[in-house]
């Protein structure tokens, strides 16, 4: 009996004297969840939002790239409220690559921005967190692979 019992009081013993488990500090954001369809967007400029300016105005739904259910499920798990790199601050943020969120109805919902040179995240519409840019960061790897998969450059354009 006491040997069924000794790695089981161990094994408890172990676990009581450990240190607790930090808490994670990031909340991970699943932005626009009712969407129906998500798009990408890339300019070698960069994208402005004008205030007052729609989404409908600044890209053409039909000239995005279309994200699988997959991809899209990827992108709206992507950002976490949490301080970005230390660049954000002295960068001067180039909108480059855009998801857009749509409804069911075709509408945008919103979108995700962000500045692959610093990690600064942009999120435009209601579901906006409100801790602005400087305590958001995204997932570079997921967005890169996504916008690499189709056949966009996450690489700065420059133009001549």
């Amino acid at each position: 009996m006491i040997r069924r019992l000794l790695p089981m009081l161990l094994l408890a013993s172990a676990i009581a004297c450990s240190p607790p488990q930090q808490a994670s500090t990031a909340e991970q954001l699943t932005l626009y969840a009712a969407s129906t369809e998500v798009r990408l967007f890339a300019d070698p400029i960069g994208f402005v939002f004008p205030e007052g300016v729609s989404l409908e105005q600044i890209v053409d739904r039909q000239s995005g790239a279309l994200l699988t259910p997959d991809e899209a499920v990827a992108v709206s798990r992507s950002v976490s409220v949490t301080p970005p790199p230390d660049e954000v601050a002295t960068c001067a943020q180039f909108w480059r690559h855009l998801f857009v969120f749509y409804g069911a109805d075709g509408a945008p919902l919103g979108a995700l921005a962000y500045c692959m040179e610093c990690g600064a995240v942009f999120v435009i519409g209601p579901e906006d967190p409100g801790v602005g840019h400087e305590q958001l960061r995204y997932d570079g790897a997921r967005l890169s692979g996504i916008v690499e998969a189709h056949g966009l450059s996450v690489e700065p354009e420059y133009p001549e």
